[in-house]
């Protein structure tokens, strides 16, 4: 199901200030790295909505 442009914004916020926690409680985790790779893939489709 694809997301809206507001909707996957509200997503990549969520997420960072998520992983500012992981960082400071549980640095070098493998939680830490999924975050970063959810991070990651939430901003390559919110580029990719905004450029179609």
């Amino acid at each position: 199901m694809a997301k809206s442009k507001l909707g996957l914004a509200k997503q990549l916020a969520r997420e960072e200030k998520h992983i500012e926690w992981v960082r400071k409680n549980l640095p070098r985790s493998q939680q830490e790295r999924k975050c970063q790779k959810r991070i990651l893939l939430t901003r390559t489709k919110l580029l990719v909505e905004v450029g179609n």
